[in-house]
């Protein structure tokens, strides 16, 4: 009876894995490392060593996901902040030579991000593919 309980506890949190992992939650990997764990111990027990080792590499392996998703989050986190910092310099550079050129001159303007020319003559044009990203 004591091991359907722990089957049952060890299903439960496999699910409840999945579920925060669809949910891209990197608590997911805490999680699954004890239902692991809670399985890996009923294998044990009863002496079914092929899925005990399979728990054993399940376990490494969400220890490995629990540290990768904690640094990746970091960088994608640094990444997307860069981009942001890099157009609000692009629009604040863009601003400055609007509110300094003379009416009928165009300005010519670069995106950083693609390498795209383009010009502004009396009204404001964005990188085109920049608006649709």
């Amino acid at each position: 009876m004591i091991i359907e309980t722990i089957g049952v506890i060890a299903l439960l949190l496999g699910v409840t894995g999945v579920i925060l992992n669809n949910r891209k939650l990197r608590v997911c990997f805490l999680v699954w490392f004890l239902g692991t764990l809670l399985t890996a111990s009923v294998h044990a027990y009863a002496g079914i060593w092929s899925l005990f080792g399979k728990d054993m590499i399940f376990l490494v392996l969400s220890i490995e996901g629990w540290y990768k998703w904690g640094k990746s989050e970091i960088v994608l986190v640094d990444s997307k902040q860069r981009i942001i910092d890099r157009q609000a310099e692009q629009i604040s550079d863009l601003a400055r030579r609007l509110l300094s050129h003379r009416k009928g001159e165009s300005v010519k303007a670069t995106c950083d991000v693609h390498g795209d020319f383009w010009y502004v003559d009396d009204e404001t044009i964005v990188c085109p593919r920049c608006m649709s990203e």
